[in-house]
């Protein structure tokens, strides 16, 4: 048998964007490579000890701190018997200009600063390994790269009551002394003083629910410097923003604290966001006092507790995440018992304020989780589940999250079955006194490259959040896919979907109406089994139950990195581009309902001409990438209303 060149695949830093490695992976390995794929979040120096006998090394950076994370590393250079190095992704926070030479300089074969489609890479791969005999070592890499394993414990140590206080004061101590800035958040009473004077998400939420105010327009802008942030705060609210967030940078994400206090001593070069956390509370609090609008913290922290504990003292009002929605999507090997108790401490911190200082604080879930072909059942699930784990511990207003899936019928349904199943769940639960608000994630997967295409999308993801009227949408900008966008492109793409959610929605006509409810009645037969079996597994407590339901693959999110989710459910968009089940793993879905997206995936199959089963992750393929190539005629995708025109604001 000729032997196959073999290749190591891996992503390095701190940045969770898993979907085109494991897209790079399939088409690699189905391509005639032995493909040894390490996965995310490693350290180079792992990468290099398993390249060793490789013939070919492809590293990703997605958060722009390729110089950071390379900056003791030379790559041996590709002369036939060390393998070739590629570096590709998203190097430079800016347009990257001069890091091609300087990489290549240091021995990498090729380098791709920005986004390059797949079929490039792959091209020029081929061209790279013709003629080189493959050194035939695949075997011990694949044996090198296997460090993690799947163990979670049959009775987990986590349970649905409120912590005990002594625990919780004892684990506080601990979390506030992690970096030096803790110690800042310590005072409950003085940072509910300071909260109480504060503009808050919440009162926010309830006028735009009862709609005395149209829904917000909220984009991300995070700065590394307190300079930068204050003055990018300032220009948001004088343009009409109506709340402020700061994304945090994802080095402190990472909890990288110490490389981020030595990049802020070197002048905050190259960080991706606001490091809260070396910043500090009196930092925070002279922000918030000198704007009138709220303030919240977006971030997808590994252990976030000390991350809330510094945000409630400087004076925010929302905090975003959840025990499943930020680890799965976000993290390597975090395990889901670690998880629940930590996100169960920031809940218990939110109730505390709540119950013992009359302070209420948003907390918000995180809808899209990959963003990325994630059928609605499964995000429907873990949002519910959240909010189930959040109010168990005092968290009195929740916001329910909701990523744009790309067909309208199925947005819709979506939002109304994750409103109406949480409500059910929460009354069921005994939690009568819970506010609910919603958060609309424009389209959250690989963004169109072309940028008349995405402002396209953006609009007409403008018109359908009006139809679903929640209290918040996340914007996006048509920069999205090329470089973190200037604080202009994104209060241009704000004001635009503003300008469009402040106007009346229209009414669906019957035949769309009919669709939806068809759509609502699958839909709520999946989600109902997806939460009995949550429910089942955790003999009735819902902290056990998301452990061992994710560890049997009961819940299973598609092109999610943790090494606890099982990755066997997968998905693909039907004729009309709504995301089914492709093969539905060790879901628990009921007959009818597999049958239902069986008879949707062979319409599209033989509107595709996929004869052969082996052949459906060609399918995938095309469906990860249509959006970014510009490839739709409408969006939402398969829309039979009158296409209205697209709106043209000055930035």
């Amino acid at each position: 048998m000729t032997a196959r060149p073999t290749l190591v695949l891996a992503g390095i830093g701190a940045d969770a964007h898993t979907v085109g490695l494991s897209l790079l992976r399939h088409t690699l390995t189905t391509g005639g490579y032995d493909v040894v794929f390490m996965g995310i979040q490693n350290d180079i120096d792992d990468v290099r000890r398993v390249a060793r006998h490789a013939d070919a090394v492809l590293v990703s950076v997605m958060d722009g701190h390729c110089l950071h994370y390379l900056r003791d590393f030379e790559p041996d250079a590709g002369d036939g018997d060390t393998p070739l190095w590629y570096i590709g992704g998203n190097l430079a926070i800016d347009d990257g200009s001069g890091l091609s030479d300087h990489l290549r300089a240091r021995g990498f074969h090729r380098v791709f600063v920005k986004y390059v489609d797949l079929a490039v890479v792959v091209d020029l791969l081929h061209r790279d390994m013709s003629g080189r005999t493959p050194r035939g070592r695949g075997t011990w890499a694949h044996r090198a790269a296997e460090t993690h394993r799947r163990f979670v414990s049959s009775a987990p140590a986590v349970g649905d009551d409120p912590l005990d206080p002594a625990r919780v004061r004892a684990d506080r101590a601990e979390v506030l002394a992690e970096w030096p800035t803790g110690r800042e958040a310590a005072d409950l009473s003085d940072n509910a003083v300071f909260l109480s004077g504060r503009p808050g998400f919440p009162a926010l939420h309830q006028r735009v629910d009862r709609r005395v105010e149209p829904p917000v327009a909220q984009v991300r802008v995070g700065v590394p410097t307190v300079a930068g942030q204050r003055a990018a705060f300032a220009r948001m609210e004088r343009a009409g923003s109506r709340v402020l967030s700061y994304q945090v940078d994802s080095l402190t994400r990472a909890r990288r604290f110490a490389d981020v206090a030595q990049i802020l001593a070197d002048g905050a070069n190259g960080l991706n966001g606001f490091p809260v956390i070396n910043h500090g509370v009196p930092v925070l609090r002279r922000l918030a006092l000198e704007t009138a609008l709220p303030l919240g913290t977006r971030h997808s922290m590994r252990d976030p507790r000390l991350l809330a504990e510094i945000s409630f003292a400087g004076g925010v009002t929302s905090f975003e995440g959840g025990a499943l929605s930020y680890n799965l999507p976000y993290h390597r090997d975090y395990p889901l018992e670690a998880s629940v108790r930590d996100w169960q401490y920031v809940d218990r911190l939110v109730g505390r304020y709540a119950q013992e200082y009359g302070v209420a604080i948003d907390r918000e879930f995180f809808g899209p989780l990959t963003g990325t072909l994630v059928p609605p059942s499964v995000a429907i699930a873990v949002n519910v589940c959240e909010a189930l784990l959040a109010a168990g511990q005092g968290a009195r207003h929740l916001s329910l999250g909701l990523g744009e899936h790309g067909n309208r019928v199925q947005d819709l349904a979506a939002a109304r079955v994750l409103r109406a199943t949480a409500a059910r769940a929460l009354t069921g639960a005994g939690h009568r006194c819970v506010h609910l608000s919603s958060v609309f994630h424009q389209y959250m997967g690989a963004f169109p490259t072309d940028a008349s295409a995405a402002r396209r999308l953006i609009a007409e993801s403008a018109l359908l959040a009006r139809s679903l009227r929640p209290s918040r949408v996340i914007v996006k900008t048509p920069v999205e896919a090329r470089r973190i966008p200037t604080l202009a492109e994104n209060i241009a793409a704000q004001r635009m979907v503003g300008s469009l959610l402040a106007q009346p929605a229209p009414q669906p006509g019957p035949d769309e109406e009919s669709a939806v409810d068809q759509e609502c009645e699958v839909l709520q037969s999946e989600v109902d089994a997806l939460l009995d079996a949550v429910v089942t597994a955790g003999s009735g407590s819902i902290a056990r139950g998301v452990v061992l339901a994710v560890r049997d693959g009961l819940l299973d999110v598609p092109f999610a990195p943790s090494v606890f989710n099982r990755g066997e459910a997968t998905s693909v968009r039907d004729c009309d581009g709504a995301v089914r089940w492709l093969d539905t793993g060790r879901l628990p879905l009921p007959a009818a309902v597999k049958a239902y997206h069986a008879d949707k995936i062979a319409a599209r199959r033989r509107r595709d001409g996929v004869t052969d089963r082996r052949h459906d992750h060609r399918m995938i393929a095309h469906d990860l990438l249509q959006i970014p190539r510009g490839d739709f005629e409408t969006w939402p995708m398969g829309s039979r209303r009158s296409r209205q025109p697209e709106p043209v604001v000055a930035g």
